[in-house]
């Protein structure tokens, strides 16, 4: 298995929907491709770059492109439906979202879901969350039905977890490990929340370089001691702190996708050397990066993706009753 994984769409709007008793999925990444997933039987750990987490029936969780991720059932039965969107496609639909005409949905969203973590599988916008998804199965699975069928309800999809899925923050749990929740402020992105993307964009534009607090400020006409108050208090994270995970992250996929040594990867990522990426990547992943590579490289070559069979009309019973459901 390639760990940059290649998704085929049969259809031209280029969404992809499937049910699947998914045993393992080894570690994997996606480009540009946005991928949800909700849990029909059984239940499963994921494992999303730092982040692991346990979903149960009814959970939903959203892969940004270009996370690292991994999923194992973790009982006896499972079935996982799961969306592929290219968001790629959407990006000139959705290029007026925030009525500036400039939006960009490939670069300025971060969908969160945290069903996992607040057990809240029956709020309303859950229901409607996988009522959506249940309609993208049907229709993509409906021999009849055309692209355009499968597009429009992929774009009322995307406005549903554009206006209600992108408001997050991390938060450190009891195991000292950080977790990234939605945050309750309020249900979408406001004019703060903005801010607050429009420097993580800025973040991940320019990470391989020395980035300032003063410099991050200015272009927001912000003081320094003022902006980073507000930042961690609507994050969670200080700017230096999401700096790191950024880099991070972008080590990550080094790890999994070159050869390159880590003196290389702390170049290429902004970190200063081998021992600075070493720390930094520890303190997010719980592991050094050279012990990341190493059951990255085993996961990948000995731990082939694995499925079995499933009771068809038992996972139908359950996605027409999302279906009846709201």
């Amino acid at each position: 298995m390639l760990f940059n994984d290649f998704i085929g769409f049969k259809y031209d709007c280029r969404v992809k929907a499937t049910l699947e008793n998914i045993i393992c999925y080894p570690f994997h990444t996606h480009n540009n491709i946005l991928e949800a997933i909700c849990v029909i039987d059984g239940s499963y750990r994921i494992s999303n770059g730092a982040l692991e987490h346990d979903l149960s029936y009814g959970d939903v969780y959203f892969f940004n492109a270009p996370d690292t991720h991994k999923i194992e059932r973790t009982s006896e039965t499972g079935i996982l439906l799961t969306i592929h969107i290219d968001l790629s496609y959407f990006k000139e639909t959705f290029s007026d979202y925030d009525g500036t005409g400039q939006y960009d949905i490939t670069k300025t969203t971060y969908f969160i879901c945290d069903s996992f973590y607040r057990g809240n599988i029956y709020s309303e916008s859950i229901r409607h969350l996988r009522f959506l998804m249940a309609k993208i199965y049907m229709i993509y699975s409906d021999p009849s039905a055309s692209s355009h069928d499968l597009e429009d309800i992929a774009n009322e999809f995307l406005t549903h977890i554009l206006d209600y899925y992108q408001n997050y923050i991390y938060i450190k749990q009891d195991n000292g490990k950080y977790a990234i929740v939605q945050n309750k402020t309020n249900t979408g992105k406001g004019l703060q929340d903005d801010r607050f993307y429009r420097i993580t964009e800025y973040l991940i534009d320019n990470s391989t370089k020395k980035i300032t607090l003063k410099e991050i400020a200015d272009r927001e006409y912000l003081s320094p001691n003022y902006l980073s108050s507000c930042f961690k208090k609507g994050k969670g994270l200080s700017i230096s702190e999401l700096l790191s995970v950024i880099r991070c992250e972008h080590a990550e996929t080094l790890l999994g996708m070159t050869s390159k040594n880590l003196d290389e990867i702390a170049s290429k990522t902004g970190l200063s050397n081998r021992s600075h990426l070493t720390n930094q990547f520890k303190k997010w992943f719980g592991k050094t990066p050279s012990q990341y590579r190493k059951e990255l490289n085993e996961d990948l070559f000995s731990e082939n993706t694995r499925f079995e069979s499933f009771d068809y009309d038992f996972a139908m019973r359950i996605i027409n009753s999302y279906l009846d459901g709201y």
